[in-house]
C-alpha cells in the first residue's frame, strides 16, 4: 500500500487538479462572454465542443475518485478526440476556419452508419475517407505538428499519438486492452496499489493537460487576455509537477506489457 509521500503527494494532485478545473471553467466562460461575439459561428461550434470536453472531463475527475481508472482511461479517449478538433479549429488560419466549421457540422457518414440506416451516399467514397482522415485524431495531430502559431511552430503535437493509442485500445476492447487487464490481475496488491496511483495521475495529469491547451487555444483565436494570466500559467505548471514523478510506474509498466505482446500473451 502507497505510504508516506507517494500518498501525500497523489493528494496533493487531486487537490492541484481541482483547482486547475475551476480556473479552466472559469476562463472558458469569461473568454466566451467578452469575445465568443466577434466569431459567432465559429464561437457557435467551439462553444458545442468546449461543453462536451468539459462534461467528460468531470465524469473522469469522478471516476479516478471512485478509483475507476480503466474506465475514466475510456472516456479519455473521447477528451483525446474533442480537443484535437478544438485545437484544429482554433489554430486554423482566419480564412480557413467557417470552412473547417462546416466540415465539422456536416462530417460524412461512416460506411458502418449508411449500412444501419439504409442511407445512400451522400459523397464518392475518395472524398468520404479524405475527410475522415482529416478529421481523425492522427490527422489532427500530423497536421498541427510543425504549424506556426504566434510566430512560432507548434512542437509535440504527435507525442499525443501514444497516450491517445493506449485509451483507444481500452475503448475498442481489442487485444491489448485485454492483456492489460491479465497483466494488472497477475500483480501482487503492493503493487498494484502503486500502478493503480501512478495510473490515476497520469489520467489526472491528461484531463488537466488538454482542456488548459484548449483554453490557451481558444484565448489564441479570440486573440484575447485571459483574467487572470498568472493564475491559469501557475495551476497547470502545479499538476504538471506533481503529477511527472507518480506517473513513472504505469508507464513503466505500459512499456514492458507491449513488449510482452510482441512475445506472447502473459501467462
Amino acid at each position: 500500500m502507497l505510504k508516506g509521500p507517494d500518498e501525500a503527494a497523489f493528494q496533493l494532485l487531486q487537490e492541484a487538479s481541482e483547482e486547475a478545473h475551476a480556473v479552466i471553467r472559469d476562463e472558458v466562460a469569461s473568454l466566451f462572454a467578452r469575445y465568443g461575439e466577434n466569431t459567432p459561428e465559429v464561437s457557435s461550434a467551439l462553444q458545442v465542443l468546449f461543453h462536451y470536453l468539459l462534461t467528460r472531463s468531470d465524469a473522469m475527475s469522478l471516476l479516478v475518485g471512485e478509483k475507476s481508472q480503466f474506465d475514466a482511461e475510456i472516456i479519455l479517449k473521447s477528451l483525446f478526440d474533442t480537443a484535437a478538433k478544438i485545437l484544429f479549429i482554433c489554430y486554423a488560419e482566419e480564412k480557413d476556419k467557417p470552412l473547417l466549421v462546416d466540415e465539422f457540422w456536416n462530417l460524412p457518414a461512416s460506411i458502418d452508419e449508411l449500412r444501419v440506416f439504409g442511407l445512400d451516399p451522400e459523397m464518392d467514397e475518395a472524398e468520404r475517407q479524405r475527410l475522415r482522415q482529416k478529421w481523425s485524431f492522427a490527422g489532427i495531430m500530423e497536421a498541427l505538428q510543425g504549424r506556426i502559431v504566434d510566430g512560432e511552430p507548434l512542437t509535440g503535437m504527435t507525442d499525443y499519438l501514444y497516450d491517445y493509442v493506449t485509451c483507444s485500445h481500452l475503448a475498442d476492447a481489442d487485444n491489448v486492452a485485454l492483456y492489460l487487464m491479465a497483466d494488472w490481475g497477475s500483480r501482487s496488491p503492493e503493487e498494484l496499489e502503486l500502478l493503480d496511483v501512478s495510473h490515476a495521475s497520469r489520467i489526472l495529469c491528461d484531463n488537466v493537460t488538454l482542456a488548459w491547451l484548449c483554453t490557451h487555444a481558444l484565448c489564441g483565436h479570440f486573440k484575447g487576455e485571459f483574467s487572470d494570466t498568472p493564475r491559469f500559467f501557475a495551476v497547470y505548471e502545479r499538476v504538471s509537477t506533481l503529477s511527472e514523478p507518480l506517473q513513472a510506474a504505469f508507464d513503466h509498466a505500459l512499456r514492458e506489457l507491449y513488449q510482452k505482446i510482441l512475445g506472447g500473451p502473459p501467462n
